[in-house]
């Protein structure tokens, strides 16, 4: 704000007023997805990312520091079709309660009308029962391995010292037996690794592996069908560029102008052509925006001013 302010010598709080009353003029996930009819995939990355909202409660709340920096917390919940790396819903929530991600996942199913198939996320239990919820108990639901991987190492903290490098090799191979190629040889290679189990933080980790084994190799179920990816990169890549523009941002005075806000910077994002994508067909998408690999024709359309 400051920036544009003394480009254009102008107060900050002008600056802000201007873009959120341009900002509340831009149209939402579902006005696209009724009269632009975006054709997507069926596989869905989501993920939540904390913004943060001024609370009126919190600057005389009496409580500790992280009581009050919660109370400036809200989730921008947002979920990338994996093929076109559209955006089809996206929306601010109190948190990642049962309540928010139901309202969320009925939304994307009865007004967006995403075909979902097979949801990619990291772990969190009321992501996966709501989708099933909404979408049924049938739907495939991959658990990034990354996401997975990282509460191991937690594990191996714990470890005594004269075990610590062995287990973290345990961490290392286990992570190593995902990278496979089919189904058979990742369960051969974990199989191989379960007899490494001596000592406390061993048993810990094979014990977690055990539970969550079938969500982790979701990806082998549907080779045949659709791509599925074993990490959430595309939900947490759109993350690190939209963090980008927040840091500037600071804090949003309410929740509106953040909804408004991160709509209209999905909807910016959904109109640019990729310039970047490296590595096998990801270099295909250049030269196209999101919603253009999702078959809407955007010429001479612009998002700001969408009728």
């Amino acid at each position: 704000m400051r920036v544009i302010g003394r480009r254009e010598d102008l107060s900050k709080n002008t600056v802000s007023l201007a873009i959120t009353t341009i900002c509340k003029q831009t149209r939402d996930s579902i006005w696209i997805a009724k009269n632009l009819s975006p054709k997507w995939g069926n596989v869905f990355s989501v993920d939540g990312k904390i913004i943060r909202v001024f609370d009126p409660f919190a600057k005389g709340y009496i409580g500790t520091r992280a009581e009050k920096k919660y109370l400036l917390k809200k989730i921008w919940f947002c979920g990338v079709d994996v093929v076109t790396k559209d955006l089809p819903h996206y929306k601010v929530t109190d948190g990642e309660t049962r309540i928010d991600l139901y309202d969320y996942f009925a939304t994307l199913k009865k007004e967006i009308g995403y075909d979902l198939k097979v949801c990619v996320c990291d772990g969190n239990p009321e992501t996966m029962e709501t989708v099933r919820m909404v979408y049924g108990l049938d739907i495939g639901i991959q658990l990034c391995v990354r996401h997975f991987i990282e509460a191991l190492k937690r594990i191996t903290k714990e470890e005594k010292q004269t075990k610590r490098k062995e287990t973290e090799q345990l961490v290392m191979n286990i992570w190593g037996a995902f990278e496979a190629r089919t189904e058979t040889e990742c369960f051969s290679n974990l199989k191989a690794l379960s007899s490494i189990e001596k000592t406390r933080c061993q048993k810990m980790i094979q014990q977690s592996l055990s539970r969550q084994i079938f969500l982790l190799t979701t990806h082998f179920r549907y080779q045949k069908q659709f791509f599925v990816p074993r990490y959430n990169n595309d939900a947490e890549n759109l993350f690190r560029q939209v963090n980008l523009r927040l840091k500037s941002w600071n804090i949003f005075r309410n929740k509106t102008n953040a909804e408004h806000y991160l709509k209209t910077w999905a909807l910016m994002r959904r109109f640019t052509k990729f310039t970047d994508c490296k590595g096998g067909l990801n270099k295909l998408k250049n030269g196209y925006a999101p919603l253009e690999l999702a078959g809407v024709d955007l010429t001479n359309i612009d998002y700001l001013k969408l009728k």
